[in-house]
């Protein structure tokens, strides 16, 4: 791997060894899934097969996910989900939007994953829309999926060392523009265009707290059964996968006290 070889080692033995204090879901989370297969293993869904895998077996979980990733232009459907988007946004979390706004959307993503990369016009188109003025703040986290994509974690490191710099959507915008290249020279570059002093930002893409950070969001999106990068929380309601301009409007509209149109 050209990019974090060592960190994304100790993030694969961590998915190997599933560290309860970290990577291990709830037993009460386990039980229940274990129940939903025995009642219905015939019939039961891939989405409830994944998250029973994953919550037995976390690195295999993790190569799971990139099946489940929506890059083929295929609508995303939203899908009720018992948690708020607020719960998931996180603390001291890069944000675009209105701080005060009634309407919290969270997105999860992956920096090497060509649909989260298709989300980001999308995003940008909806916050410019009069109506949501105001009304309406994105949150981004982190949630790299290293089996499929080896220079995720280093690209979400890097990103969360510019966010530290205050340069945090410059990065990003240059991490999805160059998605098939991330290797540690290439970040450094990125870090020198936006200003950064390289030698700093190379001790921070090395350190505990940029990996902390990463591993923190990763696991806030395996405790809200992220199955997919992209994924948006909105309100009560998720979008999995990369979605058009009109479902993510449509799913902010849906959100307001009246609902807009």
């Amino acid at each position: 791997m050209e990019a974090e070889p060592r960190d994304f080692q100790l993030y694969r033995d961590r998915l190997v060894h599933s560290d309860p204090r970290v990577f291990q879901r709830p037993p009460r989370r386990r039980l229940r899934l274990g129940r939903t297969l025995l009642w219905g293993a015939g019939a039961v869904s891939a989405a409830v097969i994944f998250a029973l895998t994953l919550a037995a077996f976390p690195r295999l979980g993790q190569a799971v996910v990139g099946v489940f990733q929506r890059a083929d232009g295929q609508p995303a459907s939203p899908s009720p989900l018992p948690a708020f988007a607020a719960a998931a946004a996180g603390a001291n979390r890069p944000t675009l939007g209105s701080p005060d706004a009634p309407v919290v959307v969270v997105v999860f993503e992956d920096y090497q994953c060509p649909a989260c990369r298709e989300a980001v016009p999308v995003v940008d188109r909806v916050l410019q829309l009069p109506q949501f003025q105001g009304k309406v703040r994105f949150t981004f986290r982190h949630f790299p999926l290293p089996d499929v994509h080896p220079q995720a974690i280093a690209a979400a490191r890097a990103a969360e060392c510019a966010f530290g710099a205050g340069k945090f959507f410059p990065m990003r915008q240059l991490l999805f523009t160059n998605q098939d290249r991330l290797s540690a020279a290439d970040l450094a570059t990125y870090a020198e265009r936006l200003g950064l002093d390289r030698a700093a930002f190379g001790r921070c893409l090395q350190s505990d707290a940029s990996y902390t950070a990463v591993e923190q969001d990763w696991q806030a999106g395996l405790e809200l059964e992220v199955a997919a990068t992209p994924t948006f929380f909105i309100g009560q309601s998720r979008l999995a996968g990369a979605p058009t301009f009109a479902q993510l409007q449509q799913a902010i509209a849906a959100q307001l006290t009246p609902p807009l149109p």
